[in-house]
This record gives C-alpha cells, structure tokens and sequence, in this order.
C-alpha cells in the first residue's frame, strides 16, 4: 500500500490517541478505524434485514 496522505487536523488526532495510549502506532490506529468502518453496517445492509 501507498502513503496516504491526511490533513494536518487529522494527523493531529491520531497523534493524540496515540500519545493517549490508545493506539500502538499511527498505523495501528488508522488499521482499527478502517476495520470499524468496513464492518459497520450499511443503509443497504440493513434494508435486507
């Protein structure tokens, strides 16, 4: 995978959940939220149910 590139605001935040303890790492952080976000379910998801 590329780099990615963020606005600083973001940066910014990921660096303090990491400063936080809340991730190992920038990337450990973004890894999470991207999982997070893929297993929401979507409008479509839940239409079926």
């Amino acid at each position: 995978m590329g780099v990615v590139q963020l606005p600083n605001e973001l940066q910014r935040v990921i660096e303090q959940q990491v400063a936080e303890g809340r991730a190992a790492s920038p990337s450990a952080f973004l890894e999470e939220a991207v999982m997070r976000l893929a297993d929401e379910p979507t409008a479509e998801d839940e239409a079926l149910r």
